[in-house]
C-alpha cells in the first residue's frame, strides 16, 4: 500500500515536471491550487518558437491549466463545518495529520487537465491524477498536510533564494516550479489511514 502510493505520487510528479520545465505560466491561484500555462512550440516549421499547448496537433496561443477539483471534505471530530459543494464526512477521532487535535479539515478530489483555446473558452479536460489530499487551513485549501509545520501549496513558484513568488510577481521573480502532492488510502476497515507526501522542484528553462 505505501509503496503504491509514492508510486503514484512520484508518476504524477515526473509528468508534470516534464510538462512545466519549458512552462511560461500564465497563471496561478494565490492558494496554489491550479496553474495556467502554455509551452514553446515551433507550429509552422520556421524555426521560430511561439507558445501554445499540443492538442490534437500544435495550437498556438491556447493554455492549459491543472487545476484541483474537491471531491469529499473529510472533517476530524471537532473540525467546524466548511460549506465548499461537496460531500462531508466526520471521521470521529481520527487525528488524520497526527497533530494532537481533532481540529482539522481535509480535502481529497482530483487534479484535472484543462485545454483553452485562444479566447480563453474550456475546449477539453481530462483527469491528470486522483486521491490528492489538501489541508484546510480557514477556508483556503493549501495548508499543511502532514503537520510538519510547512504549507503544501499544490503548485508554488520560487525565486533565487527559494521564497515563493506571490502570483503578480511571478514575472521576471519566478526561476523554478515546486510541485507538492499527497496521496492516502484508508486501511484497516476504515480505522486507520496511510498517507504519503511528496515534493519535487524544476528550474524553468523559458523565463517567464
Amino acid at each position: 500500500m505505501t509503496q503504491d502510493l509514492e508510486h503514484r505520487s512520484r508518476a504524477f510528479l515526473d509528468r508534470t515536471k516534464k510538462e512545466l520545465m519549458f512552462c511560461r505560466i500564465a497563471w496561478i491561484a494565490p492558494d496554489g491550487t491550479s496553474i495556467r500555462y502554455s509551452i514553446p512550440m515551433d507550429s509552422d516549421a520556421s524555426g521560430d518558437l511561439v507558445f501554445g499547448v499540443v492538442y490534437q496537433g500544435p495550437r498556438p496561443g491556447w493554455t492549459a491549466e491543472l487545476a484541483f477539483v474537491p471531491r469529499v471534505l473529510y472533517l476530524e471530530e471537532a473540525a467546524p463545518p466548511l460549506s465548499l459543494g461537496v460531500s462531508v464526512e466526520i471521521l470521529g477521532g481520527m487525528d488524520m495529520n497526527r497533530d494532537g487535535d481533532m481540529l482539522d479539515a481535509f480535502l481529497v478530489g482530483q487534479v484535472e487537465q484543462r485545454i483553452y483555446d485562444s479566447a480563453g473558452l474550456l475546449v477539453d479536460r481530462s483527469v491528470a491524477t486522483d486521491l490528492v489530499v489538501l489541508a484546510m487551513v480557514g477556508q483556503s485549501p493549501a495548508g499543511d498536510v502532514d503537520a510538519d509545520g510547512i504549507l503544501d501549496p499544490l503548485f508554488s513558484v520560487l525565486d533565487v533564494a527559494g521564497s515563493v513568488v506571490p502570483a503578480a510577481l511571478i514575472a521576471p521573480n519566478g526561476v523554478r516550479l515546486r510541485v507538492t502532492v499527497a496521496h492516502w488510502n484508508f486501511q484497516d476497515l476504515r480505522k486507520s489511514f496511510i498517507m504519503r507526501k511528496l515534493s519535487d522542484e524544476c528550474v524553468f528553462r523559458n523565463s517567464q
